[in-house]
């Protein structure tokens, strides 16, 4: 059995600790499920990414100000929303190539670890 080691920053609801344990007969769909969660987010976090930028309410050096510092916090910051998200999703590509790993000291081979996660002919997949 492997643990795959989440980093302390698994969802609620998720495992209870920092990571999960996956198996010979888990470890192919947990990975498909975790990279498709991973997909997901990502996608989620560019529309977010779009749709949050504010703009300033009016003219004034008051609104203009207020809109620099709300898009520092939601865009530009190195712990910015947008960028935490994007750190998240890193972390669950992360807990993927964890369980590839996993997978292929289980037996499986790349061609088997690729179909399973749906990425068979992509590069660097």
């Amino acid at each position: 059995m492997h643990v795959i080691d989440g980093g302390g920053s698994m969802p609620p609801g998720g495992a209870s600790g920092p990571g999960f344990k996956v198996n010979k007969e888990n470890v192919l769909q947990m990975a498909r499920e975790t990279l498709d969660t991973a997909r997901w987010l990502e996608d989620e976090v560019a529309a977010c990414a779009k749709d949050i930028r504010m703009e300033p309410a009016r003219l004034d050096p008051v609104s203009q100000d207020m809109a620099r510092a709300l898009n520092e916090r939601f865009i530009g910051a190195p712990d910015s929303y947008i960028n935490r998200g994007l750190e998240y999703v890193g972390t669950l590509r992360d807990a993927v190539e964890q369980m590839k790993a996993a997978a292929a000291t289980y037996g499986y081979t790349d061609t088997e670890i690729k179909t399973a996660l749906g990425t068979e002919g992509t590069p660097n997949a």
